[in-house]
């Protein structure tokens, strides 16, 4: 009888892979863990190789690049972003939706930058798709409440511009925290008002004039309040 082989031994200094096949998805869960602890800057497919106990070439048919890793590593965190399109009530469900993105920050303080400034500087043809659900859902429940199409946009940009600036603005304030070890740097502020300003100013005009849908009285009064 043909002698069996030996198991392959893991290599000194990688984690056990358990003897699964690498997905999608444990490569996507592995590269968050190395954020949350190291930072993006401390993510590359030759660390993340070693933490799942693969040679990075292996990694290339999940992720082409490093760039297509942090797409969908901001597509992931995204998916978790809930928008109720059925709220009658858009401008609480626009303030649930802002309490949401928080937690997510707070969760994963370290994709903050990535979450806030990859999807403003990509194209948005070229946009990983569960990036673009928020925007979708935000545009739907807005429609639904009355708004055009273009005035939903707009309130759209304003709300997540804001969003996204305020959120950036409490870490650029965390990063000057010596006991705070999670970092920022001034360029995530100036990638994000690089990529936010062509639309701001529109935005803010729609704000302003918009009272609320032609069809609700009960939301033109909460509008104010968004």
């Amino acid at each position: 009888m043909a002698d069996v082989p030996a198991p392959r031994p893991t290599r000194p200094g990688r984690r056990d892979p358990g003897g699964g096949p690498i997905t999608r998805q444990r490569v996507l869960a592995c590269a968050l863990e190395i954020i949350d602890r190291d930072g993006i800057e401390g993510l590359s497919m030759r660390r993340l190789g070693k933490a799942l106990g693969r040679d990075p070439m292996a990694l290339y048919r999940h992720a082409p690049s490093k760039a297509a890793l942090l797409d969908a590593l901001a597509e992931s965190v995204l998916e978790q972003l809930e928008v109720d399109i059925g709220d009658v009530d858009w401008a609480t469900q626009l303030r649930e939706v802002a309490r949401g993105f928080r937690r997510l920050a707070l969760a994963h303080p370290q994709m903050v930058p990535l979450l806030v400034t990859r999807p403003l500087s990509t194209p948005l043809g070229l946009r990983p798709l569960g990036t673009l659900r928020p925007l979708e859902d935000t545009l739907t429940l807005l429609t639904r409440a009355g708004f055009t199409g273009a005035d939903a946009l707009h309130v759209y940009r304003a709300f997540f511009g804001f969003l996204y600036g305020h959120v950036l603005n409490d870490c650029k304030s965390s990063s000057n925290d010596p006991t705070n070890p999670t970092t920022y740097s001034v360029s995530d502020c100036t990638a994000y008002r690089s990529a936010t300003s062509p639309c701001c100013g529109a935005s803010r005009r729609c704000w302003r004039r918009t009272t609320g849908p032609p069809n609700s009285n009960a939301a033109s009064t909460s509008s104010s309040r968004v």
